[in-house]
């Protein structure tokens, strides 16, 4: 645009020689008639003058709202990246305190793991000295502290055994206490220092040869059913020794009293 401009401006200043000329030649109609011409082509100079400035207005103008856009998507961007940045510290921070509370339980389970295996090592060491009683209650407690121990699966299968030969022990126990106190029963009733009363829980229900286990061979027997053995029974009252009648219905004691009365 202004290369035509001053293009124009040259074509002008080269017509306005020969126009000197043609003037100083001519008459006062033809200088009018190239005056006016001189002014048409003036005001279309100025026209196109005015476009211009227009048109380069209106560049100016465009080229400022492209700016302000380049400086608002600038500030826009800025803005991000700081959030971009707080985001991150923030992140950085949480997984600074999940990597202390990671530590803390990996602590934890490897000081419950040491406490486990301690644990397990004792109650296998009673388990050796065959203290059933004690390893049982043991293991149990294990069981209940430790249920994500990797001794979970062996301190079950302990515990069953251990509890398995508590009660053989305890039975056995019991057989052997029972067995006692049987002897000193039938020593109790081989010296007659038992009366009919205290014979009753042991002899009640008994068969024939359970009698014969206690008591021996009967004395004497009466129609099968009643058997005596004499002086195996002791009178509380008098303390003599008194015959002992034993009484049979259905194949089992049912009777049992002095013979004859006291």
């Amino acid at each position: 645009m202004s290369l035509n401009i001053g293009t124009k401006k040259a074509s002008f200043i080269l017509l306005s020689i020969p126009l000197l000329v043609v003037i100083a030649g001519c008459g006062k109609a033809q200088l009018e008639e190239l005056q006016s011409e001189l002014a048409n082509e003036r005001s279309a100079n100025e026209n196109l003058q005015k476009q211009l400035e227009e048109q380069k207005a209106e560049a100016q103008s465009a080229e400022t709202a492209q700016l302000s856009k380049i400086q608002e998507l600038e500030s826009s961007l800025a803005k991000m990246q700081e959030r971009e940045k707080g985001m991150y510290a923030q992140y950085l921070s949480k997984l600074s305190a999940k990597n202390k509370e990671v530590k803390k339980y990996k602590s934890a389970y490897l000081a419950l793991k040491s406490q486990d295996q301690t644990e397990f090592s004792r109650l296998s060491k009673l388990m050796n000295e065959k203290n059933w009683d004690e390893a049982s209650e043991g293991f149990k407690s294990f069981i209940s502290a430790y249920p994500k121990s990797g001794f979970i699966e062996d301190a079950r299968n302990e515990y069953a055994r251990a509890l398995n030969a508590s009660r053989q022990e305890a039975a056995e126990r019991e057989r052997e206490e029972a067995a006692k106190r049987e002897e000193s029963l039938k020593s109790q009733i081989e010296k007659g220092e038992l009366s009919p009363d205290q014979l009753r829980p042991y002899l009640i229900g008994k068969t024939p040869d359970q009698v014969r286990d206690f008591l021996g061979e009967p004395n004497s027997t009466y129609t099968g059913n009643k058997w005596r053995y004499t002086d195996k029974g002791l009178n509380p009252y008098s303390r003599v020794q008194n015959s002992l009648k034993i009484q049979f219905k259905n194949g089992v004691v049912t009777l049992i009293d002095y013979w004859g009365g006291y």
